[in-house]
Parts: C-alpha cells; structure tokens; sequence
C-alpha cells in the first residue's frame, strides 16, 4: 500500500523595515512536501520440515523444508535463502538435507529468509519447530539370566539398551529394517514354530509377532521401498510370493508363478523408483524382475531372461550405483534400468564370477569376487568398466569379507594384510612400528579420522582394539589389562561411536563401547552377570564368528 503524507504549513508576513511587506517574501501557504513511499517486507511463514520416511526425524533421514511466502504489495519472490541449521550452525542450504549419524541427539531447525524482486526485498527470518535428530538404533540378541536368547534395542547407551522381551529359540534371520518410525524383522515365532514377521518401535509394548500371515522363507528377504515394507512370505494357498505391510496390515502384493512353490523372491535392492529383485517362473526360471510399486503387469513384471529357457539364472548380489542395478550372472557384470533392452553387459577383459560386499566410494564402486573354488579378488567398476584392482593368493582360503572406507580410500583384509585401494590400485597397507596381525575375520570400521579393527600382536598375544590413522597404527585400549585377549569382535558403527563385543576376563562376552580413546572404551552393558557371558551377536543376518 502508498501512504501519501502532505503538510500544511502555517505561515505569516515577514516584517522588513517600515512594516512594509512583498509579495515575493511571503512562504507560500499549502505547499505538499515530497511524497514518501512505504513498502512492506515480504513474509515467510508456515516454515516446517517433513520427514520423507514418515515419522520421527532419524540420523539419516532426507528431510524436506517448507514455507509459504508472501507480501503485501504482490512483489514476485526473488531468491529466498533458506538453511538448515543442527545446535545453532549451518550445515547445508537449499530445501533437502540428509541428516548424518553424527548429529543424532543434536537439535535441527529450516530457516527461511523471505527475498523478493522489487520494493523492500529482504524480510525477516523465520524458523521452523525444533526437531531432535533421534538416535539411530542397533539391534542384537543376548542370552539373559535365564540363559534364553532374547532380542535387544541399544542407541549406545546403558540406559537406552533394552531387553524388548521377545524370547527366540533360534537367530534373528535377518537386520531389521526401519519404516517409519518402525523395524520389521524375521523371528522364530515359539507358539507357531515357523518364522514369523515381527515389528517393534523400540519398546517391549510396542513390539509384536505376526501370528497370523504368511511364513517367512529363508534367507527372510525384506526391505523398505515407497515406505512400505516389502518381504517374501510363504502360505498354503501361493507358496512363497511378493508380500507387503502398509496402512492395512500384511497382505500379498504379487503372486508370481502358480506353482506351489510359488515365485520365490529375494534379493531385493531398491534402484530409483524401481526394486529389483530375483523371482521364478516355471518356464523361465530363476530370473530378474522389477516393481515399481503396482502390482500390475505392467508394474510387476520380468526385466530379463538370461538363460532364455527354464533354467534358472546364476545371480550373485545386486547393487544400485547412479540409479541403475549392477549384478554379475554367470561370469559376466551387467547393467540394467529395469527394462530387457536397457540390460547390458559391462565391458570387462576378465570375468568375476560372483560379486559381494559392494561399496560406494565416489564416482566408482567396488566388490570383492568370493567363489569358493577361485582366488578371492577385489573389483572396481565406474559404471562402464570393470576391473579387478587385487588377487589374493590361489592357496588361501579365507574370504575378504568386509570393504570399509577411509581416508578417501577402500580398505580390505587379504591374506592377513590390511589394503588399501583407489580406482587405479591396491597396495599394502604399513602399519609402522607396532606389529599387528589381522585375518579374514577382522571388521574394519571407520569412527572419525581413525580406522577401527580387531587385531593381534604379531606374536599372536593380546588380541584388542586397534586403529589406524593413515600413517601408524595403535592401540585404542588393552581391556584385559595384561598379556590374556578380550577378543573384540563384530565392530558396527553406531552415533558416532563404535560397539562390539568382548571379554574384559570378568564379565564375559558383553556389549562395549568406544569413542575411539582409552578412557572412551567402556563396557556398555554387562546382560549376563559372572564369566560366560551373553553371547551377543550384533551383526543380526551375518554368518556369526564363534
């Protein structure tokens, strides 16, 4: 809105010598000053973040910001600048942030400075509500006082690891994965004696088996896709077929082959829009198959007949890098956007025979070839070409099992060395003076500026916690305090800290905790009071070390 602003003045004849007067000395009566011109600020209001998972706001979560702008005067908007900010600091611009797990605990607000084109351009900041980035959560069994394996929750602190009181004769068949504000997982349901589907949102009331529905097949496929939950599942009517929890419940989302078999799905890799995934057809095999989330033909369908007949594909895992599926059958690495012309062989000199353990670093992607009767090798792929970067020796056994990144670079067990990688070579890794030995069993886990692993002295004493810098190696902390191991085992990354499992020699295998320091390795939790032990088993779905 213009606000027109006039002053009268009041004025008066001027005397000048004999109290004559001149029209020419007279202030003139009336006179308007200058027109003055207000304009309002734009306005940013109804700033708020939304969750794309749904729900909580989790380490790790993409998070959409939002607001409404406005102005008085109807000025266009200009360039708005907006931020993310967790405790006060910016940590990125623009509408879209993926939280990291180091900020869990910390808080998080989307902060919009309105700016419009014309007029009085910048207005006031406004902020959205103030969300806490929970503390992501990790899931492992232990066995209690009463020596039964029950399932635990632990976000790295004491009084955050809980016993959710599900009791299971047998393993978790698989990780749990979130939806939501939610984690579904594979347990031996006791009552029914099948696996069962079983969810929990971290507390023992909030945890449920589904005694109802369909069984769960091994190796307990599922995944997160669309926000929904996506899982192979076994009844009397369809065998094992393509299930699916949303608002509803469980229910079949795909009958895939009529046989009673059914269409046996696994592998589920989310790509995209689009999850893969291997299925059977009675005449075609075991072949790959593509959803976008209708359960129609033309949603739901087969992307390719490798072996075109009914024999069945030889898949080895399947990885998503630039918004294609890569997966090696029968020898050969192929590329695929989810159609029969779009899926492609890599061109590749040599042939890895099955992929694994795929990782992401850069502009290319690596992982490791694990047949059983060939040499162990690491590959590395930019999406066009693959090649393989190191051999390990035809006479070892040992897998290399765990591909960690560090200091820009990809690091490996092989032949009881450490390695490190580039997209052009591999070389062995110096640890320095401190002789250390590590075997195909040992995690490697990166916790800040150090590299974390279980390790040995080179005389095969004292098996601890050890880390390397990038120039030497150390170690983090002797926990048994003299020349006897704690064994620590099962390293996974957790709020910025590291857990795993180990014997301090008078509590048993138990749940510890590290910061990367000495003082910052503690034992978390002691379940199972006296000198076994729980037993616990952190890396839920994985082949167990003991």
């Amino acid at each position: 809105k213009k606000i027109f602003l006039s002053t009268f003045l009041a004025c008066g004849l001027v005397a000048c010598g004999g109290g004559s007067s001149s029209g020419g000395d007279a202030i003139n009566q009336g006179e308007k000053l200058p027109v003055q011109e207000v304009n309002n600020s734009p306005v940013a209001s109804n700033v708020g973040i939304t969750d794309v998972n749904g729900g909580a706001t989790w380490a790790g979560d993409e998070l959409v910001g939002s607001y409404t702008y406005s102005d008085a005067e109807g000025d266009v908007e200009g360039t708005t600048v907006t931020r993310w900010l967790v405790d006060g600091v910016e940590v990125a611009t623009g509408d879209r942030y993926v939280s990291t797990k180091a900020e869990a605990g910390k808080s998080l607000i989307f902060e919009v400075t309105p700016i419009a084109v014309a007029g009085s351009i910048t207005g006031k900041a406004s902020v959205s509500q103030s969300f806490e980035i929970k503390r992501d959560l990790a899931f492992f069994t232990a066995g209690t006082l009463d020596r039964r394996s029950n399932i635990f929750v632990t976000d790295g602190t004491e009084a955050g690891t809980i016993n959710l009181d599900v009791i299971t004769n047998g393993p978790i068949g698989s990780k749990p994965v979130q939806v939501g504000d939610k984690w579904f997982f594979a347990i031996y349901d006791n009552d029914s004696f099948k696996m069962r589907l079983a969810e929990t949102d971290g507390t023992p009331a909030g945890t449920k088996i589904f005694s109802e529905g369909p069984e769960l097949n091994a190796p307990y496929e599922m995944t997160e896709f669309k926000g929904k939950l996506y899982f192979a599942g076994r009844d009397a009517a369809h065998g094992s077929e393509l299930w699916v929890v949303d608002d509803t419940g469980a229910r079949l989302f795909k009958d895939i082959d009529v046989s009673p078999n059914g269409g046996i799905p696994r592998n589920f890799t989310v790509v995209g829009d689009q999850m893969f995934f291997t299925a059977y057809l009675s005449y075609t095999g075991d072949e790959l198959w593509v959803t976008n989330g209708d359960n129609s033909n033309d949603g739901t369908h087969l992307v390719k007949d490798f072996t075109q007949n009914n024999a069945s594909a030889n898949f080895g895992d399947l990885y998503s890098f630039n918004d294609k599926l890569y997966v090696v059958e029968a020898e050969r690495l192929w590329v695929s956007d989810g159609t029969d012309a779009g899926t492609k062989q890599l061109n590749s000199e040599l042939r890895p025979w099955r992929a694994d353990n795929f990782i992401t670093l850069n502009d290319h992607f690596y992982f490791t070839d694990s047949s059983i009767s060939r040499n162990r090798s690491v590959w590395v792929s930019d999406g066009l070409t693959a090649r393989p970067l190191h051999h390990s020796q035809k006479k070892n056994n040992h897998s290399i099992n765990d591909l960690a990144i560090f200091n820009e670079k990809v690091y490996f067990i092989s032949n009881n060395q450490l390695y490190e990688a580039t997209a052009d070579v591999a070389k062995k890794v110096e640890l320095g003076e401190l002789s250390v030995k590590v075997n195909g069993y040992t995690y490697l886990v990166a916790l800040k500026d150090k590299l974390l692993f279980d390790a040995s002295l080179a005389d095969e004493s004292n098996f601890e916690l050890f880390q390397y810098d990038g120039a030497q190696v150390s170690l983090v902390k002797d926990i048994t305090g003299d020349s006897s191991s704690s064994y620590p085992q099962q390293l996974i990354l957790l709020n910025n800290e590291v857990l795993f499992r180990a014997d301090d020699r008078m509590s048993g295998r138990e749940l510890w905790k590290t910061d990367g320091s000495e003082a910052g390795t503690v034992l978390l939790k002691d379940i199972y009071r006296g000198l076994k032990g729980s037993w616990l088993n952190l890396r839920l779905g994985e082949k167990l070390d003991f």
